[in-house]
């Protein structure tokens, strides 16, 4: 594993757990027990997990709990060793998937078997200008987990390309505004509007949270409708800026 992107993680692995463990564990022992001995008798770490705090058994009846893990750039290291290490650690209580963005490569050959085999359906996005997820460039010692998806401008999407695809569809030259939410909000929402307009639509409708009946509710909705209206508006600009630079 890239050692800067292991020393973040260890630097915020105490706190995350220690968050983590009250909410998917509250009632286990063995909760109790890490936060004073850690490093001691690491199988014990695995045994069975009691009910967790906020999951009622009868509505999650005959199917593993999920945990979804996601994280931007470095924050996509982040997640991709936080994964794993959920994944080990509640060691088949929950079903731990992982979507990246714009995630760098985080391990050898090694590491990425070990993480596509613990953590399978691992999805990846990536924008096909961003130069992030090329580095670390050492292709022979470091190698991406999970399966790629690859979107560019125009709102193309390819998922796990093959070899022949990867050999015929070459990635334009970088750039590093390709690497910022952006560029990625952009993609996303060009490829919905192409092919699934009733589920952009829908998460559009959905934007702001759920409010309550009172006046600071009515304030809440009103501030996430404008927030909302802004950013469709700053969108709306920057494709038509896109295209009178394209025509031009």
């Amino acid at each position: 594993v890239h050692s800067g992107f292991l020393s973040h993680y260890m630097s915020i692995r105490d706190d995350l757990l220690s968050t983590l463990d009250p909410l998917l564990a509250p009632e286990d022992p063995e909760v109790k027990r890490r936060k004073s001995d850690e490093e001691k008798q690491l199988e014990a770490y695995r045994q069975p997990l009691r009910t967790p705090k906020y999951f009622g058994m009868g509505e999650y009846q005959g199917r593993k709990r999920k945990i979804l893990v996601t994280g931007h750039s470095l924050g996509g290291a982040l997640a991709t060793l936080g994964t794993l290490d959920l994944t080990t650690r509640y060691h088949g209580e929950y079903d731990v998937s992982m979507i990246s963005v714009a995630s760098p490569r985080v391990g050898d050959y090694v590491f990425a078997k070990l993480f596509d085999q613990c953590v399978p359906g691992a999805v990846r996005l990536v924008h096909d200008r961003d130069p992030v997820p090329g580095v670390p460039k050492m292709l022979c010692m470091f190698k991406h987990v999970g399966y790629e998806l690859l979107v560019d401008k125009r709102g193309v999407a390819l998922f796990d390309r093959s070899e022949i695809e990867k050999a015929f569809v070459k990635k334009p030259s970088t750039r590093l505004a390709c690497h910022g939410f952006d560029a990625y909000d952009m993609a996303i929402e060009l490829h919905l509007a192409k092919h699934s307009r009733s589920l952009l639509q829908r998460i559009l409708d959905n934007w702001g949270k759920d409010y309550d009946e009172g006046e600071g509710g009515k304030k809440a909705r009103e501030t996430d409708e404008k927030a909302r209206d802004k950013m469709m508006d700053e969108k709306v600009r920057k494709r038509k800026g896109t295209a009178r630079g394209a025509v031009a």
